[in-house]
């Protein structure tokens, strides 16, 4: 599995685990310019997921007022809402179990 959740985020999966990888561009030697991806979290769930994203969202936000972080976070919820379904949708069909 592999969606892209936000401009600098992928979700993938292995057998076990959900994955958080970040986008990134590479700076030094043969591969300048070249996209890859850089793991940053592994979770067991979707909820678990959800809620690292939306504090990793929050702690790195620019905001400067309470009325402008209550909108950002309307703004990630309504990214997000919809994306579970398909996430958990792929989760489970791929789980052995």
């Amino acid at each position: 599995m592999k969606i892209q959740l936000t401009d600098k985020y992928v979700l993938t999966s292995n057998e076990y685990n959900l994955i958080v990888e970040r986008v990134m561009i590479c700076e030094k030697g043969d591969n300048i310019g070249k996209v890859y991806l850089k793991p940053l979290a592994y979770f067991g769930t979707l909820q678990q997921l959800v809620n690292w994203l939306a504090e990793h969202e929050i702690k790195s936000s620019t905001v400067k007022s309470i009325v402008e972080l209550r909108s950002e976070i309307k703004l990630f919820c309504e990214s997000i809402r919809g994306l579970s379904d398909i996430i958990e949708k792929k989760w489970t069909e791929k789980k052995p179990y």
